[in-house]
């Protein structure tokens, strides 16, 4: 059970974001009422499709070795299920769809500033400009550059009424 645990340990350890979660509860959906109908080719094919990139290698090694019982088998995907469900989800809003360099650079500085069993959940809106805005767990952070444009404008607006509007005329 011990090797089990260290599988499912590392799939969970491979999953980055909410999007890749969802694709892979979807799988363990898909697999866990076929796995003792079809054969390993078919299983290898279903997770070289199904299985988010990231998670792959770890999920061909998991279903490995996983035992020929049907009950084990059902408890391993169950604890696997439960502990995606378990991870908690960092929201980043950013102006441009990431590319999966950036996904991965964002995912190994939440690993090493935080730790670990956080996904990302990454929103492309246009309306950060630059930079991000953070929510976790109802906590609200923006490093953005339309809020830094804002508070520039409500800071200065005096300054540059007098300086720009009033100068003008």
């Amino acid at each position: 059970m011990k090797e089990q645990d260290a599988g499912h340990n590392e799939i969970v350890d491979t999953i980055r974001t909410k999007e890749e979660r969802s694709r892979f509860l979807a799988f363990i959906e898909e697999l866990a009422g076929r796995l003792f109908r079809i054969s390993k080719e078919d299983a290898i094919r279903i997770i070289q499709v199904r299985v988010p990139e990231c998670a792959v290698a770890a999920t061909m090694r998991a279903v490995t070795d996983l035992p020929a019982d049907p009950e084990t088998v059902k408890g391993v995907f169950e604890k696997l299920e439960r502990a995606l469900l378990a991870l908690r989800i960092l929201r980043v809003d950013v102006a441009i769809s990431p590319t999966d360099a950036v996904i991965e650079h964002m995912f190994s500085w939440v690993r090493r500033e935080v730790g670990r069993g956080i996904i990302l959940d990454v929103i492309c809106d246009r309306t950060v400009l630059g930079g991000a805005r953070f929510v976790f767990e109802g906590r609200y952070r923006e490093y953005t550059l339309a809020k830094k444009i804002e508070k520039f404008f409500e800071n200065d607006r005096e300054y540059i009424s007098k300086k720009f509007l009033h100068h003008a005329s």
